[in-house]
């Protein structure tokens, strides 16, 4: 049989038991209910626990969400409005998420914490509330959908404003960060936060954070700031800008009389604005400018006409047409006092140079032997530049050093026109080291570039300077000041350098080249009867040259004149060491010697 006949029986046999207790049918079917519950319901429904068609609808378990939903009609109304976390999530019966009969002490409405999609609800958590823990705004004792949204209800503390400004905080604030708000400004006030307004703090213009009746005109918050203490009224955006306060747009040059160039373009108003700015104020340069007068009133109050506002140094009086002296060269740069004393320039000033320039004509030794015109040799550029052309205008021309050297340096006495000696010697004869022995034709050695370079040809005596000769000073070869009494034989200079001691004679250039003293061109092989091969060519000459004689005559040419004391054989076998050995090796020996000592010796008639 099915477990359903099993359990109608025993619902059968319960129902009969019941009734022959003596129970009616209406609390017999109450009491069946209680019977047949599976366990007690949560605390929140126990005053209901007694009717289970409150919950329950019998034969029609899909009716039950609707029960559910006719006594939560909060939940109902956000499903319908698809509002709240019950009106967004997927539509499903309530006995999936929520279970009964669990006991009084059951959490019925129990969910992950962690995983929980804040989002689902009417309450994102945006910026700084998604690190809020749940505590913080959902409090015990109260559902977790009463929860306040408003901002005010966490943040009343945090309120500044207080009531000036209500409690729609999300209107200038965000959920990022409470401090900054976007509030907009332009849309919500008609004042535009501009430049260095849109730097400034809110309580900089409402004080105390009272945002009602903010004045709008710049004196309402800059007052303390206005210099002009209310001379020009209250339209400081007349001249002001946002940007920055001292940042003037009043244009001078347009709404005066009085173009500001030069130097008074970056004058503050008050330097020439010493009253108040409706004050007109007087456009000749003496009203502000006295004080530099330097002609103290003399000129009149004319500057403009000499002085420009560049700079008041700077001057555009035309000398060269207002007077009949021009300034030239150096003469531009001198200021007027230099050459005006009294600068008042009604005083005639001289215009020749010797009027000016009379304590340097003698200074510079003239003393006014060549009368007052300067400007034969002088020219305005500068007082040491001279026109004069020397080797135009006399008969000895400035060559190398000499147009180096000043006047003074040969016309000592400063006497110009008295005629001086032009050989050399008339101004060197002190520099002439070689005491007049050489005669006085200087020129035939020194040239004029420097005295210390000579162009004498040596080539052109007995004696050409070759390879190492062109590097040394004269005086290394020419000891004394009579030059044509030096030697011409290598001896004469090298004597102390032949290591042969004058053994093989003077002509030291037949082995010696001039280029380097150590270079040997001595041919062994061909001046000689013995040429050198093997190890002979490695030797120095006086290994085998070693007594004065040898260094002049002609050696032996034999190995045992020599090689005597290197002869192991004594004399045995004669002084032919040719025969056996080489000259690349002593130690080395032929094949015939070879054979020879592995007979014992030479035969007979190869013994000496």
């Amino acid at each position: 049989m099915s477990r359903a006949y099993f359990a109608l029986r025993w619902v059968g046999v319960v129902l009969a038991g019941w009734l022959a207790l003596g129970a009616g049918p209406a609390t017999a079917a109450r009491s069946l209910e209680q019977v047949l519950m599976p366990g007690d319901v949560s605390a929140a429904h126990a005053e209901t626990e007694h009717d289970c068609r409150a919950c329950h609808k019998l034969m029609e378990k899909n009716a039950q969400s609707g029960l559910c939903l006719d006594c939560h009609d909060d939940v109902a109304g956000d499903i319908a409005a698809h509002a709240g976390f019950h009106g967004r999530v997927e539509r499903t019966e309530c006995v999936a998420c929520h279970s009964e009969h669990l006991g009084r002490d059951a959490d019925i409405a129990a969910f992950d914490h962690a995983a929980f999609d804040h989002a689902q609800t009417d309450f994102a958590l945006d910026g700084a509330h998604g690190d809020l823990a749940c505590r913080r705004c959902h409090v015990d004792g109260k559902r977790w959908r009463e929860a306040p949204q408003a901002c005010v209800a966490c943040h009343r503390d945090d309120n500044v404003h207080k009531p000036t400004l209500g409690d729609d905080c999300a209107s200038c604030h965000q959920p990022e960060r409470w401090q900054g708000a976007k509030f907009d400004h332009l849309a919500e006030t008609h004042f535009a936060l501009e430049h260095s307004h849109a730097e400034a703090r809110c309580n900089a213009c409402h004080v105390r954070h009272d945002y009602r009746d903010t004045p709008t005109q710049c004196v309402g918050c800059h007052r303390a700031d206005d210099e002009h203490h209310g001379r020009f009224g209250d339209g400081c955006q007349d001249c002001h800008r946002e940007t920055r306060w001292d940042e003037v747009v009043f244009d001078h040059d347009r709404d005066t009389d009085f173009d500001l160039h030069g130097k008074h373009a970056p004058l503050e108003c008050k330097a020439c604005h010493a009253e108040p700015l409706a004050v007109e104020l007087s456009t000749d340069c003496a009203s502000c400018h006295r004080d530099d007068d330097a002609h103290r009133g003399h000129l009149g109050t004319r500057c403009g006409d000499c002085h420009v506002d560049t700079g008041w140094r700077e001057r555009r009086f035309d000398h060269a047409r207002h007077t009949r002296f021009a300034l030239q060269g150096a003469h531009r740069e001198p200021e007027c006092a230099d050459c005006h004393a009294d600068m008042k320039f009604r005083q005639k000033t001289p215009s020749t140079c010797n009027g000016c320039h009379r304590d340097d004509d003698q200074a510079r030794g003239h003393q006014g032997r060549f009368g007052t015109r300067c400007e034969s040799c002088h020219v305005a550029v500068t007082w040491k530049k001279l026109v004069f052309e020397h080797d135009r205008d006399t008969e000895f021309a400035l060559t190398g050093a000499h147009r180096e050297a000043p006047c003074t340096a040969c016309h000592r006495d400063g006497v110009y026109e008295q005629k001086l000696e032009r050989a050399c010697i008339a101004c060197h004869r002190g520099d002439d080291e070689h005491r007049g022995n050489l005669g006085e034709d200087c020129v035939a050695c020194h040239g004029t570039a420097k005295w210390a370079e000579t162009n004498f040809d040596h080539a052109k005596t007995r004696f050409a300077l070759t390879g190492g000769h062109r590097e040394v000073e004269c005086r290394e070869c020419h000891a004394s000041d009579r030059f044509w009494e030096t030697g011409l034989e290598c001896v004469a200079c090298h004597a102390a350098d032949d290591p042969h001691a004058e053994r093989l004679g003077p002509r030291c250039d037949q082995c010696h080249d001039p280029s380097d003293w150590k270079d040997v061109h001595f041919d062994h092989d061909r001046d000689t009867g013995f040429a050198l091969a093997g190890a002979h060519r490695d030797v120095a000459c006086l290994a085998c040259h070693r007594s004065p004689v040898q260094g002049r005559i002609m050696l032996a040419d034999d190995c045992y004149s020599c090689h005597k004391g290197d002869d192991v054989h004594f004399g045995t076998y004669g002084q032919a060491c040719g025969r056996c050995h080489a000259s690349t090796r002593w130690r080395e020996v032929d094949e015939q010697g070879r054979a020879w000592a592995r007979q014992g010796g030479p035969p007979d008639d190869a013994r000496p």
